[in-house]
């Protein structure tokens, strides 16, 4: 079936995206090429088209080069646990105090442990720095023999 001017050219970017049958840098330039046609399709010429190209040839190029910098990085981004015993250990751990506390005190927990400076937190929880301070001391004392030993 004839589609009208310019949706033939969408109907063969369909195409050629369809016989590629993985995701790859080609089928991420093809994708790009079909988003660019997608931006204004009343106004697609042959000129367009041979931008297209380029930046179709540009985002396979870019996705090759990404995909060389995972490849030689993925130990350092997905790094696989040393030990997942000591991963359920923690995890355990973690379910016991917080089962253990209330829930203002493992708010309290959870900031620490996410960075959050004692002065921060006294200001969110209107009370003194000494006291947020105290108050971790404390539940640190009081859940010292769920520590693993090293």
């Amino acid at each position: 079936m004839d589609l009208p001017s310019p949706w033939g050219e969408y109907a063969r970017l369909q195409a050629r995206s369809s016989r590629n049958s993985k995701v790859d840098s080609f089928s991420w330039g093809v994708e790009e090429e079909m988003n660019l046609f997608l931006e204004n399709p009343s106004d697609y010429t042959p000129a367009d088209a041979r931008r297209a190209d380029r930046v179709r040839a540009s985002v396979a190029r870019r996705e090759r080069f990404r995909a060389k910098l995972r490849k030689a990085h993925e130990g350092e981004v997905a790094a696989q646990p040393h030990n997942p015993i000591s991963q359920l250990e923690a995890r355990e751990s973690l379910a016991l105090i917080e089962a253990a506390t209330t829930a203002a005190q493992w708010a309290l927990i959870v900031a620490v442990a996410k960075g959050y400076e004692y002065s921060e937190l006294s200001r969110k929880r209107a009370i003194s720095i000494g006291a947020s301070r105290a108050q971790m001391c404390r539940l640190r004392q009081q859940f010292a023999h769920l520590r693993p030993t090293a």
